[in-house]
């Protein structure tokens, strides 16, 4: 229609009058490119009761031009979803989405899984919903894992499979599909970010995740019928491929083999509860070029098997977050805590950790006492800062250093280090009771030689690396040993500092807190007459400009220690609620 009016308008000028005649060619030419780019998306509506029933449907008829599908009722639509081509960049962003939240929002919770996908890092992993597209949205839906869907063993649970860059997933809750306890072969990932070119052949220029965003959505590793709490009657959640059905929640395994894969994933005010085993974990394979970083805002981790977030090759900055109940489950692995950092074939990452909370983190059931808050297990340079501890087994571990590891610790409280308190410890496979409200930092479980348990926790001593704190406030050690630190020998108590710490400015005094409670309003802000307000000291990463509860990190002219600022403006963090 455009090409036939550019025509047209042309033989309405005179022979003469060539300039008018061009300048109506340029502009005709203008709205035709115009239109003929996202522009010209079409809108589709869904419903059970319309002429569009399915999201698959609706997706075939918007075809390469991109558009928006908008679901107009609360259904639950029992399909796959596929969206671009799996072998080339192409097509123009579709968005799903739909006008409800809560228990209103439409559920995709497909019957089948889609996959493997063969041209992608990895290529066993199958799901229910695929894209392909960059700049796809998938937002205000429930998001369903069915495991090892219609017999189709693999895809274990894995919710959405994606391999394309731009892509944002916003108010989304993603949960196991219920009725299907102890139906899990192998568990996946609720979310797999994947990498064009299957193997160790990533492709320069491919497809990446590069610039994916996870907002706004919350992450629920059981499903509506299964049982969340460990009770006398059965252990919830930590129950592997039964109650627990995501391996973790969100994962990578990249090969960034080049200067330009430089693959920068966020995930920002999001809620992640109830994995058996794992929370986020990124990996990158490859020992050369490019690079993967995860940055984490304003999260909310809580009840995970084992850690909440771990970096394995991959770069990680985390601010204002909470983390509670890490590493409940019966596993031994080394690298073990809610934050882990560590190299993989050579490749030495780097983590930047601030203005966030760390409770009930290491139970009498993980086999390992230095797990805690944060594992440099043998990462690169680790800065700690502006974060407050609160009953974790260890504080800060310097795990199995290399030469290039490095813990800054600074401007941080650490409380009641070496205890866990009910429900978070697991002890001996049986739960707490009320009326055995801590649970010290020795348990007969604990591998032999890691049942060091420490605020600051060097207990391998191995000569290398380094533990550096500056700044903190330290207080209520679970029985702290206070003798001579000697490698190998038994374990009297909690201690300060086990193996080579160097440490500056450590105050051992009462924080005093307000609360003492991760899921308040305000958690753990600061009282008046604390020893932690206006003594801060400048440290790596910045402060920067809010705190844990998203008000100004200074009031007046020092910060406070700790991870939130005292006589700071009231607000209340507004975490997802599942």
């Amino acid at each position: 229609m455009l090409i036939l009016k550019l025509i047209t308008t042309k033989q309405l000028y005179g022979k003469g009058n060539y300039l008018m005649k061009y300048q109506a060619i340029f502009v005709a030419l203008i709205v035709f490119f115009a239109f003929s780019g996202s522009a010209w998306s079409l809108d589709v509506e869904v419903s059970k009761s319309g002429t569009v029933k399915t999201i698959q449907q609706a997706i075939d008829q918007i075809g390469v031009q991109g558009g928006t599908i908008t679901i107009t009722d609360s259904g639950v639509y029992e399909e796959t979803v596929w969206i671009g081509d799996e072998m080339e960049r192409s097509g123009q962003p579709i968005t799903i989405t739909s006008p409800f939240s809560g228990d209103a929002r439409p559920v995709i919770s497909p019957l089948d899984a889609l996959g493997p996908f063969v041209e992608a890092q990895r290529a066993d992993r199958k799901a229910g919903v695929a894209i392909f597209t960059d700049g796809c949205v998938l937002s205000n839906v429930i998001l369903e894992g069915n495991p090892d869907a219609n017999g189709q063993t693999g895809n274990g649970s894995c919710a959405m499979f994606v391999h394309a860059d731009n892509v944002i997933i916003d108010n989304v809750l993603v949960r196991p599909r219920a009725g299907t306890v102890g139906e899990t072969n192998y568990p996946n990932s609720a979310i797999f970010f994947a990498q064009e070119g299957a193997g160790e052949s990533a492709r320069p220029g491919g497809r990446n995740c590069d610039n994916c965003i996870v907002r706004n959505c919350d992450f629920i590793g059981v499903a509506t019928d299964g049982q969340t709490e460990p009770s006398n009657e059965g252990t919830g959640y930590l129950i592997s491929k039964e109650n627990g059905q995501f391996a973790t929640f969100l994962r990578t395994d990249h090969f960034t083999n080049n200067d330009s894969q430089m693959v920068d994933i966020t995930v920002e005010n999001c809620t992640f509860r109830y994995s058996y085993d794992a929370g986020i974990f990124f990996s990158n394979r490859a020992g050369g070029a490019g690079r993967v970083t995860l940055n984490v805002r304003d999260c909310f981790f809580d009840a995970h098997g084992k850690f909440q977030i771990g970096m394995r090759g991959c770069w990680l900055n985390v601010d204002r977050c909470i983390f509670s109940r890490a590493c409940q489950g019966p596993h031994g692995d080394g690298e073990n805590a809610a934050i882990r950092i560590q190299e993989q074939n050579g490749r030495i990452p780097d983590a930047d950790i601030s203005n966030s909370l760390f409770v009930n983190c290491g139970s009498g059931y993980s086999q390992r006492a230095y797990y805690g808050g944060v594992n440099n297990h043998n990462g690169g340079t680790v800065n700690v800062n502006h974060c407050t501890f609160d009953l974790c087994l260890s504080g800060v571990t310097l795990n199995s250093p290399r030469a290039e590891s490095v813990l800054n610790v600074s401007n941080c409280i650490f409380n009641r280090i070496g205890y866990n308190a009910a429900p978070a410890s697991y002890f001996d496979g049986l739960p707490p009771t009320d009326e055995d409200p801590f649970v010290l930092w020795y348990s007969p479980n604990f591998q032999t030689g890691t049942q060091i348990s420490a605020v600051f926790n060097n207990f391998r001593d191995t000569g290398i690396g380094e533990l550096n704190v500056t700044n903190c406030i330290v207080y209520d050690i679970a029985e702290e040993d206070s003798g001579e630190y000697l490698p190998g020998d038994p374990p009297l108590g909690t201690r300060l500092a086990a193996g080579e710490v160097t440490m500056t400015g450590v105050t051992r005094a009462e924080p005093i807190f307000v609360n003492m409670d991760y899921t308040a309003e305000h958690p753990y802000e600061l009282a008046a007459g604390s020893p932690g307000i206006d003594q801060a000291v400048a440290a790596l990463p910045a402060a920067g400009d809010l705190d844990l509860d998203r008000t100004p990190r200074v009031v007046g002219s020092v910060a406070d220690m700790g991870a939130q600022e005292f006589g700071s403006i009231t607000s209340i963090r507004e975490w997802s609620v599942y």
